[in-house]
């Protein structure tokens, strides 16, 4: 201030203060599972009685306190998700509002049921189950799966199949590992490490490199015809005389009977008994020197009537061969 004569100076503090306004944060991001606590706070009301606090594009399960503005909500995975929302805060002469964000999180899943073990000459395959938050496939909806290793070379994932591929060869006999990252479409990353053993498989043995072919035998045991002995010997006191009735037995000398030519006709057989037994195995005929099958002779037999016929014992000495040529 100046009269003219002095210049006085005199200092004031003005505060100039702006529209309401809200001072949350922009975004916000929790995990499922998580507890949200969230208060919205606000400046330049003149009058700060009477607020009232709404939110508007939240989830519904989210419930805020109107009077104080105090949000306490548990995420599940059904809420996953980035929400863009609106928060207002007014009173009878006084309003407030802007745009926020909450971001419901959960990190992308990966089966690890991964083989163990691998084997030269096969292809090892990891079927693999990625999924994001919205259970999609990671890579069908705009996320990625990469590979590391260090020693497990041209190992590499088929989108197509969903499967992690690799061959190994007889360099990489051992232990490897390698790591999986999942990344989906926000950039949350999964990753995990997974242990393979290489071995030799079987049939790749004979054809290594490194191993010499090998040379087995195999001994066959003989099998032999249970029912053809080599040969047959028996003398006198083995051999039983059967006593036969009304049959004539014609004694041969010297004669070697071809198998399929002795037949005997059955409808000549005559017998005064009504039922007759004869033991073929143990019919005995004389013979010098015969090669005969044991089980086939048939000798034919005249049909008369002759009483207590006693066939002839063969001698202790005589032999019969049934060696089959």
């Amino acid at each position: 201030m100046n009269d003219g004569l002095v210049d006085v100076k005199h200092e004031y503090n003005l505060r100039v203060e702006g529209p309401p306004t809200i001072t949350v944060a922009d975004s916000l991001a929790i995990p499922v599972g998580d507890t949200l606590q969230l208060q919205l706070t606000h400046k330049n009301f003149e009058n700060e009685d009477n607020l009232k606090f709404q939110t508007d594009g939240l989830p519904k399960s989210i419930q805020i306190d109107d009077s104080t503005g105090i949000i306490n909500w548990t995420s599940t995975v059904k809420d996953v998700g980035l929400f863009e929302y609106t928060a207002s805060i007014q009173n009878e002469n006084e309003s407030a509002e802007k745009g926020l964000k909450l971001f419901v999180y959960q990190y992308p899943e990966l089966n690890l049921e991964a083989p163990t073990e691998a084997y030269v000459g096969l292809t090892y395959i990891y079927d693999v189950q990625a999924f994001d938050m919205f259970g999609e496939y990671v890579e069908k909806n705009g996320g990625e799966i990469r590979l590391q290793s260090e020693t497990m070379s041209d190992i590499k994932f088929d989108s197509n199949t969903h499967t992690i591929r690799w061959s190994p060869t007889e360099d990489h006999l051992g232990e490897h590992e390698f790591t999986v990252e999942v990344l989906d479409q926000f950039g949350l990353t999964t990753s995990v490490t997974q242990y393979v053993s290489v071995f030799m498989s079987p049939c790749e043995l004979c054809k290594s490199a490194k191993r010499e072919r090998k040379t087995v035998k195999q001994v066959l045991t003989p099998v032999f015809k249970k029912d053809t002995p080599d040969k047959v010997v028996g003398n006198a006191s083995s051999v039983q005389s059967t006593v036969v009735d009304s049959i004539n037995v014609s004694p041969v000398d010297s004669i070697a009977v071809p198998q399929d030519s002795l037949l005997i006709p059955i409808d000549t057989l005559s017998a005064p008994i009504d039922t007759t037994f004869i033991n073929q195995d143990t019919l005995s005929v004389p013979v010098d020197t015969v090669n005969v099958e044991l089980d086939s002779i048939i000798t034919p037999i005249d049909s008369l009537k002759v009483d207590s016929l006693m066939v002839p014992i063969l001698p202790d000495s005589t032999i019969i061969d049934t060696t089959t040529e």
